[in-house]
């Protein structure tokens, strides 16, 4: 729990604390570095399909926090912020895999209710998506399968979780170093909404037809809802410590923004109390990811930090100009962990000249070791050519494949999934980033120090920097 002293060695305190923010296009993850040498980690992603024997070589998260610098850091808490799979995809294989070092959980109440599994079972045993499965190209179950291995470790672990609201307001951390968090989502309010809304499914997962063998039919309006939006469970929260504020939004949208706002209203909240050092942009720098309450509180100082969302069709591809314009003029800069992602937006300044280490040069040998292990077939050999046309080629004359699929990396990631595993390999190197390292290419951190001073900021090689306007 909060409060334990970990069996794992505590190092002398740090005067600073680091927020590493990680996003390769699709995916968040946040990972704290908290001053008495402990870290906090806030949805640990995982792109790939990885299995317990390769999770340690492969999920960037787990790379990440398996480095020496870490090896000895208890890891105070993990929040996994709402149920989307560019948050919690992964992160099952991440509790499993740091189960020990592990003191706390948390999680929206959404994780842990009867209605979610009802909702996420139907529409698998009915082969339907959820409205977020059918916008990120996700086979049918693959939000079930992710909500499932999280409520298994909850449930092996019980003493080990808390669930989240607007109410949770406690100390992390070694006391002489304790760091406070405050949360402002998800809020019993939008938490009640969802519960009503699965309130006729779990009457009829007691009717006697379902018992009889009937199936639920996601298709009938009368139980089964069809509003439901997980951002709108997505925590939130401010972390503080000395002149330290920093602010992660998660995926929160203008519903919970507005009764945030109702709150701080009511309780004549002082703004400037906890103007933040920096922001992580919420929502992904949506136009509904803001509000005049969140605006009202950054600072001239404050830097910013988004993660870019990069499927689905292109306008709804994130950031939007709409969602950053308003930050631009309220922050002194803006970072995004993925540059060429954010094609909506821009200018992005020039990046940064880099050598390619080692394991960059290794990645891109990829395709050949690949190539070396495929069957003498001169058809499938045509369909590693260096371009996306030969392979596109090769799959229309023999599967009659629509011309233009492999046109984006969204087209290309929804049909690989049936492909032969050797041109599913080919379709995925082409055309989606490698996460054997995104937990270094992908990366902001940013170095703050106990009075507030943003004293480093380290940019991954495939990271940019928002050119603002006045610059």
């Amino acid at each position: 729990m909060n409060g334990e002293v970990s069996s794992y060695s505590m190092q002398r305190p740090f005067s600073r604390i680091v927020i590493h923010t990680i996003g390769a296009g699709f995916g968040e993850s946040v990972v704290i570095e908290l001053p008495d040498c402990s870290l906090g980690i806030v949805d640990p992603y995982c792109g790939r399909t990885v299995t317990e024997e390769d999770r340690d070589r492969f999920h960037p998260i787990i790379r990440f926090v398996m480095k020496d610098q870490f090896k000895d850091w208890p890891i105070r808490f993990v929040a996994i912020t709402h149920p989307h799979l560019d948050h919690c995809r992964g992160a099952g294989h991440f509790l499993q895999h740091f189960s020990k070092r592990i003191n706390e959980l948390w999680v929206p109440e959404c994780f842990s209710t009867s209605g979610t599994r009802l909702y996420l079972k139907a529409l698998r045993k009915a082969s339907r998506l959820d409205p977020h499965e059918e916008q990120v190209y996700a086979a049918p179950g693959t939000l079930l399968h992710e909500v499932k291995a999280i409520e298994e470790w909850m449930e092996q672990n019980e003493n080990k979780y808390r669930h989240m609201n607007e109410t949770s307001n406690f100390p992390v951390g070694a006391r002489s170093s304790r760091v406070t968090m405050q949360f402002f989502a998800p809020v019993s309010r939008m938490t009640r909404k969802h519960s009503r809304a699965f309130s006729p499914l779990k009457e009829y997962s007691r009717s006697p037809e379902l018992r009889a063998g009937q199936h639920c039919n996601p298709f009938d309006p009368s139980i089964f809802p069809s509003d439901i939006n997980w951002n709108d469970l997505s925590m939130a929260f401010l972390v503080s410590w000395e002149q330290v504020k920093v602010l992660l939004c998660g995926d929160v949208e203008t519903a919970t923004w507005n009764v945030f706002s109702a709150h701080q209203a009511a309780a004549s909240t002082e703004q400037d109390s906890w103007s933040p050092n920096l922001v992580k942009i919420g929502h992904h720098g949506s136009r509904s990811g803001i509000h005049e309450s969140l605006l009202s509180c950054l600072g001239s100082d404050t830097i910013g930090v988004l993660t870019p969302f990069n499927r689905g069709r292109t306008d709804q591809r994130l950031p939007s100009p709409e969602g950053l314009d308003p930050y631009r003029s309220r922050v002194r800069d803006i970072y995004t962990s993925s540059r060429d992602a954010c094609d909506r937006v821009g200018p992005w300044a020039p990046p940064e000249e880099h050598q390619p280490d080692q394991e960059e040069i290794d990645a891109e040998c990829l395709t050949d070791d690949v190539r070396e292990q495929m069957p003498e077939d001169n058809a499938l050999q045509g369909a590693f050519s260096q371009s996306n046309q030969g392979l596109e080629a090769f799959l229309s004359g023999s599967n009659g494949l629509p011309a233009g699929v492999l046109s984006s990396s969204e087209t290309a990631f929804g049909f690989s999934r049936s492909l032969h595993p050797y041109i599913r390999a080919a379709v995925l190197h082409r055309t989606l980033p490698s996460s054997t390292d995104d937990e270094e290419s992908y990366r902001i951190s940013v170095y703050i120090d106990s009075a507030g001073n943003v004293v480093k900021i380290v940019k991954g090689r495939r990271t940019g920097k928002l050119e603002q306007a006045n610059t």
